[in-house]
């Protein structure tokens, strides 16, 4: 009986899709696949190089949070660290092809799936948030033309994570989901592109506001929960922005900032 209520209730309908989704970079490129062959040209292949670089570096022993071959020393924190990003980690264990594969395949179906959760948290049924869900992850920029600029599909993945849970959050108006955010945040911060983590957090912070202020959230409740959200997002990306910074800093000494 409790069977026959579980799957009437669709829970194995999310992992199917999040299988589907995955399954699209295997799919649509399978002939390069068994090929051997990588479906992204020369952003893409610079992309996984330097993380080939890092991984090779945890092999052997070393921490790769400078890399010593780029301008005396420059941060690899900046250069995509896989140090802080867990699907980087597949590197260590998968072949060369498996990996990059899988590792795009698994980006895919986070923002497929992510942004069909967070559908179904403004009130849309299974269908249609699952009909845009794989709408978003067969996008012309994540799965088409644009899928060799990896560096930017990450945040944009991110995104549908980080509003599924700040939606959750104004749902439920529990700070586990808005700090689950601020974790999210700076896992982008820390692999993606700044600039575009930049606009993400405006996009969050305006988006948090309005939200708040549509639930009619208590102003003493929004500040509370605001500034255990800001702190605890700060003080994780603070891992990367310290080296970031001292660099900056050791630059502008050198005279190199200067007009």
């Amino acid at each position: 009986m409790k069977l026959t209520k579980r799957l009437q209730a669709g829970w194995w309908m999310d992992p199917l899709f999040f299988l589907l989704c995955f399954s699209i970079p295997f799919v649509l490129y399978s002939k390069l696949f068994v090929a051997g062959e990588l479906p992204f040209d020369t952003d893409g292949i610079q992309y996984f190089a330097n993380k080939l670089f890092a991984l090779e570096a945890l092999k052997s022993g070393q921490l790769p949070l400078w890399n010593p071959y780029l301008t005396a020393g420059m941060p690899f924190l900046e250069d995509l660290s896989s140090l802080f990003y867990p699907p980087d980690w597949l590197g260590l264990f998968l072949l060369l092809m498996w990996f990059v594969y899988t590792y795009y395949g698994l980006h895919l179906a986070l923002g497929g799936y992510f942004f069909s959760r967070y559908l179904r948290e403004l009130d849309l049924g299974r269908a249609v948030s699952y009909s845009f869900g794989l709408i978003y992850a067969m996008s012309i920029h994540l799965a088409g033309y644009r899928k060799s600029h990896i560096v930017l599909i990450v945040p944009t993945v991110f995104l549908a994570v980080i509003l599924y849970l700040i939606q959750k959050y104004l749902n439920t108006q529990k700070l586990r989901w808005l700090l689950g955010s601020a974790v999210a945040m700076a896992v982008v911060f820390m692999c993606g592109v700044i600039q575009y983590m930049v606009y993400i957090d405006l996009i969050v912070f305006l988006y948090l506001l309005i939200g708040g202020i549509h639930r009619k959230i208590p102003v003493r409740r929004i500040f509370i929960h605001g500034a255990a959200w800001g702190m605890s997002y700060f003080g994780m990306i603070c891992v990367q922005l310290l080296p970031v910074l001292g660099i900056m800093h050791y630059y502008s000494q050198a005279g190199a900032s200067s007009p």
